[in-house]
């Protein structure tokens, strides 16, 4: 009952702070149990508890999709495996791939029982030139021989991918590389493609390490990797509360940089990039409610600075929420683009412990950013929010893993990956494709008059912009709407 009164509360003030304008499309699960996996996902193994965008593997003209099961038993006991997803344009897969220890390419003893890998993936776009997308997979639990299956230092793994989405040249980056990493660090809890930050013309990897002792007991670290044409370790920028103790205020087990990170671009224009971080143990407002943090990193003769942060939580950046504690709002964050079209990039943060529905079933924000990274718009995606397709069950923990998955669809819509890898049958991926509200005035001059009627008509029996409900084409209904807003 209080959880029902706080959202009716958030509702009402939401829509003073302005309601998100976007389309929503279509909802798919795709579960570990679906024939492409051939009966290889048991329960437990947590399917889903990453995913990413990885391009068009295939060469078939439809973006693929690699997702994370961080407890898979090849190699032993949570060693964790990938599998590279190839996709149909109504997001049901087409066939699948397994990286794990002694398959796909990986060869034997690479991965060792308990390493998690799997728990972070990311889409690194072709670094070495042979026209296949590579990805970068991290295990938080792995350690060097001889460190003790407890040490949980972490590592970063780069994939150089063939296009039968296996594994062709594999690169490990850990403490050996000059990683300043210690016991408990729990490096690739988060894993993100970040984009060229630096201007080298190669991506960025972020890689989150919740237990990082910077400033405080688990106050966490967010590492930018730079790799090299080949995967190959660069270099290095760490972000912790010790590093930028005036920017960034953490506290003990706020668990910063796990297990989300984001580029969402240029927030207000000053040539710095903003890039989101997940701190979900964050106790603004009460224990354990979650928070992200906005950093402005701006490329400095080859290196990444910290300019200034934001952060938005249940008392920061005009969340309308609500937020509740042990909500974790936070784990997981990715890019919208410009979702709402006002010229601001968007973004989209999971709560997967929000008990909207039932217990822990877990809620997607989607949030409509101003220029200084405050909250200017909300829209809750839940059990009973009205999102077409959208059934969950108690303790899924929908918003588990989150990512931008692209335009799987080819028709202008994002599809975003949201994971419950705590749900059924190993686990299961949520693909939600949203779209931006499409306008009546097809002619952008303030009215809908003979103009735009002329456009839908020219348009008629085709999608596009003038297909103002996303139905595929342009028919009646669409041309019923626009006559309601002449």
């Amino acid at each position: 009952m209080r959880r029902a009164l706080l959202f009716a509360i958030a509702l009402s003030t939401h829509a003073s702070a302005g309601s998100l304008d976007f389309t929503p499309l279509q909802s798919r699960a795709i579960s570990g149990q679906h024939p492409v996996f051939g009966g290889q996902i048991s329960s437990g193994e947590r399917f889903g508890r990453a995913c990413t965008g990885i391009g068009d593997i295939d060469r078939d003209g439809i973006p693929d999709i690699a997702v994370g099961s961080r407890s898979d038993q090849d190699g032993g006991t949570d060693a964790g495996a990938v599998y590279v997803v190839f996709m149909n344009r109504d997001l049901s897969p087409k066939a699948a791939v397994k990286l794990s220890n002694a398959s796909g390419g990986i060869p034997d003893g690479t991965i060792q029982a308990g390493d998690m890998f799997g728990y972070g993936v990311a889409g690194i776009g072709d670094l070495d030139g042979d026209g296949t997308p590579d990805l970068a997979v991290t295990a938080p639990n792995a350690e060097q021989p001889g460190m003790g299956t407890n040490a949980n230092r972490g590592a970063l793994f780069v994939c150089l991918l063939t296009p039968s989405g296996t594994v062709r040249a594999m690169n490990r980056i850990d403490e050996l590389d000059g990683l300043p990493l210690s016991v408990g660090d729990s490096f690739g809890q988060a894993c993100a493609s970040l984009g060229d930050l630096d201007g080298d013309g190669l991506p960025e990897i972020g890689v989150g390490a919740p237990g990082t002792d910077g400033g405080a007991f688990n106050g966490g670290a967010a590492y930018f990797v730079s790799v090299g044409t080949q995967g190959q370790y660069l270099r290095h920028v760490r972000v912790t509360g010790t590093t930028a103790p005036r920017l960034l205020a953490l506290d003990d087990v706020d668990n910063f940089g796990g297990r989300g990170m984001a580029t969402l671009g240029d927030l207000d224009g000053d040539g710095a990039i903003e890039v989101a971080v997940g701190c979900y143990r964050d106790d603004d407002g009460g224990t354990d409610r979650g928070a992200v943090w906005i950093l402005s990193m701006r490329a400095s003769s080859g290196t990444l600075v910290l300019e200034r942060t934001a952060k938005v939580s249940s008392s920061a950046g005009t969340l309308p929420g609500p937020l509740e504690d042990d909500d974790l709002f936070g784990m997981t964050v990715a890019p919208l683009g410009d979702l709402d079209g006002d010229g601001v990039p968007d973004a989209a943060v999971g709560n997967n412990k929000d008990d909207i529905g039932a217990t822990d079933m877990g809620a997607l924000f989607l949030l409509g950013l101003a220029p200084d990274g405050s909250v200017r718009a909300q829209h809750v995606v839940a059990q009973g929010t009205g999102f077409p397709g959208l059934v969950l069950i108690p303790g899924e923990r929908f918003g588990r893993a989150l990512a931008n998955l692209g335009d799987i669809r080819g028709d202008g819509s994002i599809v975003l990956g949201v994971g419950a890898g705590a749900g059924v049958n190993g686990g299961r991926l949520w693909l939600l494709a949203v779209g931006p509200h499409r306008s009546a005035d097809l002619w952008p001059d303030g009215s809908v008059d003979g103009v735009d009627l002329g456009i839908l008509l020219a348009a008629w029996g085709h999608g596009g912009p003038a297909d103002l409900d996303w139905s595929g084409q342009v028919d009646g209904v669409d041309l019923g709407m626009l006559l309601g807003r002449w």
